[in-house]
């Protein structure tokens, strides 16, 4: 279903919209509660924004949808951003049509401003804001995916929370990433919530809350093995806990509490890789044989002068790594270890866990490879396509 924005005042000609991204997720039936993390975002209406930052498969949307979903009925509006809101004219017009579901007369000066002049202004800018304060005491404007529009709109954003009116209405926005927004500021002054993947990570209780309402009874060291392997990474043990219901058998069993699954690598290939830009997936590819993480090791092993740049931008990114030390000098994947028995194993960093026969999402002209590759010393993983010393040749099959 789409909704055509045409012909009205206080509207964009032509915008065109699918009914579903103005809609919270739809709630699974195996949703585990949180209510300790809704009482966090509950205490962010006092803050003048409220970010939700993590990694892909955190749950940052079931989470804020969960949320939507035990507040007051006509209180929340919600915009699901995608690749089409890098256009900043659609992104303000979807922001302004998600608040009218809190008031039908939002934004309306704004939009007509935004659909004359083709860009934003201080004077809509400043009109969002006056419409926001008047708001029902209590609303929640929530924007999903952030990250998608943000490289676009940040400035705007920026000062529109400036002059956002925290006592009325609370601004939260989720994203993979940090967004733009002078976070420092807002931290310092004391006027940002904030959760990020520490806290979306599922505590050992929630794992097996999870496994529960998926119908799968695991044996107390079977489940802290689980928990310790996936760290609480919501998408890992979603895919665990489907893999455990459709099985009787002892050996898949074990086989899937090991997270070590096509359908997780291909997850990580689509959701994490192939967002990135071809820089970043070449080194976190040409990295993904190393258990700890250096500047020296990487740049050892991948030639790149500008190894400290990439890592603290991977790091900044919440693409699965965490820092060994204060100073964030050196890291550790995001996901522990599971077997060593390929001579070229990867380390499960960056969340891969590559199976045989997943593809690497990108290439570029240091020569990765991009169909169906082995390993020419085992056959059993992929990684770069090098001659060149730690790392393995490669033949194609």
């Amino acid at each position: 279903m789409l909704k055509k924005v045409a012909g009205a005042r206080g509207a964009s000609p032509g915008a065109l919209f699918a009914l579903a991204k103005f809609r919270p997720t739809a709630l699974p039936t195996t949703l585990v509660t949180r209510p300790g993390l809704h009482d966090r975002l509950i205490a962010g209406a006092a803050k003048r924004l409220t970010v939700v930052v993590g990694s892909a498969g955190a749950g940052k949307s079931v989470l804020l949808s969960s949320w939507v979903a035990a507040r007051p009925p006509g209180h929340t509006s919600w915009l699901s951003c995608d690749r089409a809101d890098a256009d900043p004219v659609r992104f303000w017009t979807g922001f302004i049509q998600a608040a009218q579901i809190l008031a039908p007369g939002f934004g309306a000066d704004a939009a007509d401003l935004l659909a004359m002049d083709k860009a934003m202004s201080a004077d809509a800018i400043a009109s969002i804001a006056n419409d926001a304060a008047g708001l029902p005491a209590g609303s929640a404007v929530i924007v999903d995916d952030f990250h998608a529009a943000a490289a676009a709109v940040s400035g705007d954003m920026t000062d529109l929370v400036a002059c956002w009116p925290a006592e009325t209405a609370q601004l939260v926005l989720a994203s993979r990433v940090d967004p733009p927004l002078r976070l420092h500021r807002l931290r310092i002054a004391g006027e940002l919530c904030e959760l990020r993947d520490r806290d979306l990570y599922f505590s050992l209780r929630e794992c097996g809350d999870l496994l529960a309402n998926f119908g799968v009874q695991v044996a107390v060291d079977d489940l802290a093995l689980l928990h310790q392997r996936s760290e609480g990474w919501a998408a890992a043990l979603q895919m665990v806990a489907l893999s455990l219901r459709t099985t009787t058998d002892p050996v898949r069993a074990v086989r899937a509490l090991d997270v070590r699954s096509q359908a997780i690598a291909e997850y990580f290939i689509d959701e994490v890789l192939a967002q990135q830009p071809v820089e970043v997936a070449q080194f976190m590819l040409e990295t993904s044989i190393l258990g700890e993480l250096t500047v020296d090791a990487c740049e050892a092993v991948t030639g790149h002068q500008d190894a400290a740049a990439l890592l603290h931008r991977i790091y900044a990114a919440n693409l699965f790594l965490v820092p060994l030390d204060d100073e964030a000098t050196s890291f550790r994947p995001g996901i522990r270890p599971m077997n060593r028995s390929c001579s070229c194993w990867w380390p499960n960093g960056w969340r891969a866990l590559v199976t045989p026969g997943a593809r690497p999402a990108t290439s570029s002209r240091r020569s990765m490879p991009t169909g169906r590759w082995r390993c020419c010393r085992t056959g059993l993983c992929p990684t770069t396509c090098t001659t060149r010393s730690p790392r393995r040749r490669w033949i194609s099959p």
